[in-house]
């Protein structure tokens, strides 16, 4: 693409912030981009219409998503070795004003993981600041003179695959000053553990604490007990109180990574003071639900990256989706190969699972029993296929219907009731629709939203995911009386809607032109393409 086929940046920058990010949805991205516009999505068509003629090709529709058709070099750049490289390049930038203290410490972490001798030399630098850059940077001397943080991280048995961006980006977060506790949230399976345990490894081989990193699983630990739970992963015999524990930790630089805190949220008042107590310590939360501790750093899960239908399956290959399920498959299955044949059905079982990395690991471990087609047709039948018997997994690991069960026994019988009958949207709903159909009130969509059972689209609209929908809607069908309830409930709005949609159209209709029987059927709310009807959506 030549420079001179495009003259206006807001198409380069669509093209670029598809590249970078993945495929997004339009009203998403007329929002981002066009945010004070009166009519957003009009904008976003003219930057494509003009994307389209400057570089035929570059932006694609996938699975509804608008997706950059270019090759992208982001993940290479995001390697450490690159990123050490471009640290330094920008902190010897001719002319660029003096860093602060906060960019100078995170072109410190990246030097430091990069390898190199840069790192030294920016520490001395630092120190004429007047800041202390205290991560042992990666030179062979300082090595050997710093003894290695203190943990209790545990190499896992398999290896981490993906989430190049989650990775950076909960560094950054932990890098900020100001953060103090960032909680990564999202429904179970979506791999909030693994990310958190891959996030603490990062930090630990960085020195960035060299008061220690250390994990605690609170899954089921006892609601008065956090401080000692918190005190044996750290390795403090006998530490049973909050005092003595922020005694025992001090002031120095410590990263302790809290795993499946849903169970105690509103009992972790343990956590808030120990921030308070200790100003060098920082916490990483892995929660079904925000915790609602004060200075909470939201940072939510999704699942991974999914082919879309259609897509060409050699370009689906290197999606973290697929390359978790052949890493997987081959663990069972040496001989298992990813090829022309295969990757369809891997691609269609990645859909099924909706990207959650805890069903395509139990969807690959079937592969010995099953060939992809026929797992992918099988799953499309019966997802309680997917379960293991494993007996080093927790509880909730085991199958995809217990991860839900887990969740679904943590809601209260309003919320129960809610999602439910949120489960009857198959696209989405809006507050009212909620209200209407489901009698979930604000504060019962907001703590489902709290709790990672429902998500708040662009626009604001509402969606739940399509595996916690699934669910929902089985839990529902277990009450048929409810059920009938809820089904009566949705064709009454849906109609109510459609009535509506189509007065405020013939007033409108009727306010330009006099209306006539035809005028009047074109301004009806729905219409027929290709013989399909098209409804507002509620």
């Amino acid at each position: 693409m030549e420079a001179s086929d495009l003259t206006r940046p807001k198409p380069l920058l669509l093209l670029v912030y598809l590249a970078v990010e993945g495929p997004q949805h339009r009203r998403h991205l007329s929002e981002l981009f066009w945010p004070g516009a009166a009519a957003p999505l009009a904008s976003l068509r003219t930057a494509l219409a003009q994307l389209k003629r400057g570089a035929p090709g570059a932006v694609e529709v996938r699975g509804g998503r608008l997706a950059a058709a270019v090759p992208s070099d982001v993940r290479a750049v995001l390697d450490v070795g690159p990123a050490a490289a471009v640290a330094w390049s920008a902190y010897r930038l001719p002319g660029a004003a003096p860093p602060t203290p906060e960019t100078l410490e995170r072109a410190f972490r990246l030097l430091v993981a990069g390898g190199g001798d840069h790192a030294a030399t920016l520490r001395r630098d630092a120190a004429e600041y007047g800041l202390e850059l205290r991560s042992a940077p990666s030179g062979a001397a300082d090595r050997t003179d710093r003894p290695a943080p203190p943990t209790n991280l545990r190499p896992r048995a398999t290896s981490f695959v993906g989430r190049d961006l989650e990775l950076v980006e909960v560094a950054r977060l932990l890098a900020d000053p100001e953060t103090r506790l960032v909680t990564l949230t999202g429904p179970g399976g979506v791999g909030k553990s693994s990310l958190a345990w891959a996030a603490a490894r990062q930090e630990l081989r960085t020195g960035t604490y060299p008061g220690g990193v250390f994990l605690a699983s609170l899954e089921s630990a006892p609601d008065g007990a956090v401080a000692s739970t918190l005190a044996a992963a750290m390795g403090l015999n006998g530490v049973e109180t909050v005092d003595e524990l922020a005694a025992a930790i001090g002031a120095g630089r410590t990263l302790l990574v809290l795993d499946g805190c849903e169970r105690l949220v509103g009992a972790l008042g343990a956590v808030s003071e120990l921030l308070a107590a200790c100003e060098g310590l920082k916490v990483l939360a892995t929660s079904r639900e925000r915790l609602g501790l004060p200075g909470e750093q939201l940072f939510p899960v999704d699942g991974l990256p999914l082919p879309a239908e259609g897509e060409d399956p050699m370009r689906t290959r290197y999606l973290d989706s697929v390359r978790l399920f052949e890493q997987r498959a081959k663990r069972v299955d040496l001989g298992f190969t990813l090829d022309a044949g295969s990757l369809p059905h891997v691609a269609a079982v990645c859909r099924t699972v909706a990207g959650s990395p805890l069903g395509i690991e139990l969807a690959a471990a079937l592969v010995r029993l099953l060939p992809p087609a026929e797992l992918a047709a099988e799953l499309a039948r019966d997802l309680d296929l997917l379960a293991s018997a494993d007996a080093a997994l927790p509880d909730r690991h085991r199958s995809l219907r217990a991860a839900f069960d887990h969740s679904w026994g943590l809601l209260g019988p309003r919320e129960r009731a809610a999602l439910g009958a949120l489960a009857t949207f198959a696209g989405g709903f809006t507050r009212e629709a909620a209200a209407r159909v489901a009698g979930a009130s604000l504060p019962v969509l907001a703590a489902l939203v709290d709790k990672s059972l429902v998500s708040v689209m662009p626009g604001g609209r509402y969606e739940t995911h399509p595996l916690v929908r699934q669910y929902a809607r089985e839990e529902l069908a277990k009450d048929p009386e409810r059920d009938a309830l809820v089904r009566r409930r949705l064709v009454t709005y849906l109609r109510e809607v459609a009535d509506e949609a189509r007065a405020a159209g013939a007033r409108r209709a009727g306010a330009g032109t006099a209306s006539t029987p035809s005028t009047r059927t074109s301004a009806a709310p729905w219409r027929r393409r290709s013989g399909r009807a098209t409804w507002p959506r509620p």
